[in-house]
């Protein structure tokens, strides 16, 4: 039997998070939580949902503002079908099915590569910094970076780090969408923060795009295009590109950007 979260209030209203027996489920609006939350209402681990003693129970995990079932404050309920979980302003319902749930944030569309690079042999600092001061380009990315890097030395929590490498990214490119994906040990990419939130099932990958990020390392440029014969007008978008996050050759995440009007090659 398989449980789950169903968000009836917020946001990402519809999308089914599936919960898993071994281990702690956190709700918040912390990165490291299973089920993050861009609600001010919400503590950074606002409550934990987990399965022990043969039942789900959810717990508050010391929040500001209370954690409620049933519109019940509590500092810990068993779960059972159909009840309604209130974190900050956000609702869900716990259900239990006998199938697995279907990922409703992932892409029903074709994606295609159009180009793909390793970054696994990045250039050399020193020759970067002797190109962008030859290119203006290329040296306006060099401002960009000293720029976010100014902002990083007042940041104190993880969180604000990728949030506002997030923000200056988007505002560089001019993005629709920028997302971080987390490297799960199943060898996916979840999404951990999406700018603006109502997008996350923009950012995700079908399994052979996963592959080549995490597995081989590499950013891709995709074209999106197929969505915009079945999606409504104005509601796709063109391309985007995605990025590992790679340390000691190995893909710990990614950096997603989606736009709805066609990306650049030469930027790329």
């Amino acid at each position: 039997m398989f449980h789950y979260l169903l968000m009836t209030v917020g946001p990402r209203e519809g999308t089914q998070f599936v919960l898993a027996e071994g281990k702690q489920n956190r709700i918040g609006r912390g990165l490291d939580c299973d089920v993050i939350l861009a609600d001010p209402l919400s503590s950074r681990v606002h409550a934990i949902v987990l399965f022990e003693d043969g039942g789900w129970f959810v717990r508050d995990a010391g929040s500001r503002n209370g954690t409620y079932v049933n519109n019940q404050k509590i500092d810990e309920a068993r779960l059972m079908a159909g009840c309604v979980l209130k974190v900050g302003s956000t609702e869900f319902e716990f259900h239990e099915s006998p199938t697995k749930p279907s990922d409703t944030n992932r892409f029903d569309h074709t994606q295609t590569v159009i180009h793909d690079r390793s970054v696994l042999q990045a250039e050399e600092p020193a020759e970067f910094g002797v190109e962008a001061l030859r290119d203006e380009e290329r040296a306006h990315d060099f401002l960009t970076l000293h720029q976010l890097s100014m902002k990083l030395l007042g940041c104190t929590q993880p969180d604000e780090v990728v949030r506002v490498s997030l923000e200056l990214l988007r505002e560089r490119v001019r993005a629709s969408v920028v997302g971080f994906l987390w490297a799960s040990d199943d060898g996916q990419l979840k999404p951990k923060l999406v700018i603006p939130e109502d997008a996350t099932g923009k950012v995700q990958l079908s399994g052979d795009l996963t592959e080549l990020v995490t597995r081989q390392g590499k950013a891709i440029w995709i074209d999106n295009q197929e969505l915009a014969a079945k999606g409504a007008a104005g509601q796709h978008y063109a391309d985007a590109i995605c990025v590992p996050l790679v340390h000691n050759g190995t893909s710990l995440g990614a950096m997603h950007v989606s736009r709805k009007r066609p990306l650049q090659a030469e930027r790329f």
